[in-house]
């Protein structure tokens, strides 16, 4: 019997305590869901999306604009970082992990490319200079160390050509990460507050922009902008 009244003790311990709780949500003020929404969406926003979406049913409209205001994602300064400094720095200050790791890497194969171009061309020059002097002085007056010099302008011009595709990939790399570069802040932001507007419960209230890219049959990249509303 004691046992059973214990039992049926702690039950309504537990029913009063989920009361409590269910009080003090509802006993919770606009103003106090708007500090916890925002610390939720700058900690994470994909980490906390659910918990911001039904914390912000709590906002009014006004404080939602707000918030969205507050923390809307903006490709200006990142579209201009990895513009001007590459490497993928501006998708990194953005936020956007996965294009600021290709634009890193798109850029170090890159410049690897260039500077295993430089370092052959340079090896060759030094090469044929070693031919040079190893031939001394008397190159004009004789014949044989005349034609060796030959041999070896030819040979640095060899190594030189064969190593010309490399600048030739490093140039096309580097060309293709500047422009991914450019492409993922555009693509990043309009993604990113759309999500944010779904977490604050806004539907379609806010104007975005997203970049259209094709190619026509002549080989023409054209470049467009959506607008949704």
């Amino acid at each position: 019997m004691k046992k059973c009244a214990l039992f049926i003790g702690f039950i309504f311990l537990l029913t009063g305590f989920g009361f409590s709780q269910e009080a003090a949500s509802q006993e919770r003020t606009s103003d106090d869901s708007f500090q916890i929404v925002n610390f939720l969406i700058r900690d994470d926003l994909s980490r906390n999306f659910e918990q911001i979406q039904q914390e912000s049913l709590n906002l009014t409209a006004a404080q939602r604009l707000t918030l969205f205001g507050l923390n809307e994602n903006r490709f200006g300064t990142p579209l201009a970082l990895n513009l001007l400094l590459g490497l993928g720095i501006g998708s990194i200050v953005q936020g956007d992990t996965a294009g600021g790791v290709a634009g890193l890497l798109g850029d170090l194969v890159g410049i690897t490319f260039s500077i295993v171009y430089l370092f052959r061309i340079t090896a060759a020059n030094n090469w044929l200079t070693s031919e040079i002097n190893s031939l001394n002085a008397q190159i004009l007056s004789d014949p044989v160390r005349l034609a060796r010099l030959r041999e070896a302008n030819a040979e640095r011009d060899r190594k030189i050509e064969a190593a010309l595709p490399l600048i030739s990939v490093s140039v096309g790399i580097l060309a293709a990460s500047r422009l991914a570069q450019i492409i993922f802040p555009l693509v990043y932001s309009p993604r990113y507050n759309a999500r944010l507007q779904q977490a604050l419960n806004m539907g379609g209230t806010h104007a975005s922009v997203a970049p259209l890219f094709d190619i026509d049959g002549a080989g023409n990249v054209r470049v467009a902008l959506s607008f949704n509303f």
